[in-house]
């Protein structure tokens, strides 16, 4: 997970992700208003406007305009670092998904998408859900996170745990 380090390159007064050795983009949507929570920190990055792209390898969110807060623009994660990804149910044009990294720390985020582009969202799900898969696939290694099961029950020991943080989430996109 990288914060505010992307490599981009401008093109027509907009910035894009400069492509990794061999990867394939196979989504890119704006607008996409963003929010995540990187649990245990007090970081929560929010973007009203940016673009979101999802290739074989990142998922990438590049803001319009840096926040006058805290200066915040780009945000990506190495789809392989990922060990364990659940989605949170949401408001129809709303992705929410929480992530647990391979460094043991946990994200949550949330894209939300204009209502006249639902479609799109659709897209991104179905993208996503291959991607991760395939991933999850590709790792061999024994990772009881993969099970479903221990996954299900996660969900519900992490809506106990996280209702504070899911408030934050709720007020913010529901």
């Amino acid at each position: 997970m990288s914060i505010n380090s992307l490599e981009t390159r401008i093109q027509e007064n907009r910035k894009f992700p400069v492509p990794l050795k061999s990867e394939s983009y196979f989504h890119h949507h704006q607008p996409i208003k963003f929010h995540a929570i990187i649990e245990g920190t007090p970081l929560i990055l929010s973007a009203e406007a940016g673009e979101i792209f999802l290739t074989d390898k990142r998922l990438i969110f590049i803001a319009r305009k840096p926040s006058p807060i805290d200066e915040f623009e780009t945000f990506h994660i190495m789809l392989g670092d990922i060990t364990s990804s659940i989605l949170f149910p949401s408001k129809k044009d709303t992705f929410s998904v929480s992530v647990t990294m391979r460094s043991g720390i946990e994200v949550i985020m949330s894209f939300s998408y204009e209502k006249i582009h639902l479609e799109d969202k659709k897209i991104f799900e179905a993208y996503y859900g291959m991607l991760i898969a395939q991933e999850n696939k590709g790792d061999n290694s024994s990772n009881d996170d993969k099970d479903p099961l221990l996954q299900s029950s996660a969900i519900f020991e992490h809506l106990i745990l996280k209702s504070n943080r899911e408030s934050v989430l709720e007020s913010d996109f529901m």
